[in-house]
């Protein structure tokens, strides 16, 4: 009986914890641009970046969307596609980036409010075999494409702006930008037609698939992978 009441006490406290973490959370970039992130009940989250310049017309990056688990006062965020993952600290009504995406890390997310005091949308899932994109465009495409270092954009369609941006050096190493933040940072290799950034701090891969013409065609790499397509901007001589 005594076991049955402390399972109890246990519950109903992982019942308080959650119903306290689900809700909205942000902080701003910059003057521009603000992050958030999203918990629903359902231990789904959703980051995002969002432009502020013009609110009336909702402009957001995906930055990373999957599950997450909370012990103690720890959140862990597994991003859906590429199964990295997230340590968020959980200090009064704000949540402290520990490990995960670089340029997130040491930021401290704001609680704003509950999902429905701001009417936030929930996104459908997208599904997203990556092992056989790739193995289909290397059946497809078996001569190798010439590739050069540089800088190469991928252009959001929204608002022309660079969503992403690769700087890939001549030394194997990268850094991916995400509109304003650092991504990933780490070293590439090729293989065949598919570039590999191999992160180090999220101990994942992501993939680029060499095109003609000094292009990547993908759909592999974080946030929002339908529309990453990259063309060299200018050449990296060191």
């Amino acid at each position: 009986m005594k076991r049955i009441f402390l399972l109890s006490i246990l519950l109903l406290e992982g019942i308080i914890v959650f119903s306290q973490i689900s809700g909205l959370y942000s902080f701003k970039l910059n003057d521009d641009i603000r992050c958030r992130i999203i918990f629903y009940e359902d231990n789904k989250y959703y980051i995002e970046l969002v432009d502020e310049v013009y609110p009336d017309h909702y402009d957001g990056t995906l930055i990373s969307r999957g599950t997450f688990h909370i012990y103690n006062n720890n959140i862990e965020l597994t991003d859906k596609f590429h199964n990295y993952k997230m340590t968020l600290f959980r200090k009064d009504e704000e949540l402290i980036v520990k490990s995960g995406i670089k340029g997130l890390i040491d930021k401290h997310f704001i609680y704003r409010g509950t999902l429905k005091s701001f009417g936030t949308f929930i996104p459908k899932d997208k599904i997203l075999n990556i092992n056989k994109e790739r193995e289909d465009y290397k059946q497809l495409n078996k001569e190798l494409f010439p590739f050069e270092s540089g800088l190469y954009t991928a252009p959001s369609w929204a608002n022309l702006s660079f969503d992403y941006i690769l700087r890939i050096k001549p030394d194997n190493t990268y850094i991916l930008y995400c509109r304003v933040i650092v991504f990933s940072e780490g070293t590439w290799t090729r293989n065949g037609n598919e570039l590999i950034l191999r992160d180090n701090d999220l101990n994942t891969s992501f993939y680029l698939l060499i095109a003609a013409n000094n292009t990547f065609s993908s759909k592999l790499l974080p946030g929002y992978c339908d529309r990453c397509y990259f063309k060299r901007f200018f050449m990296i001589d060191k």
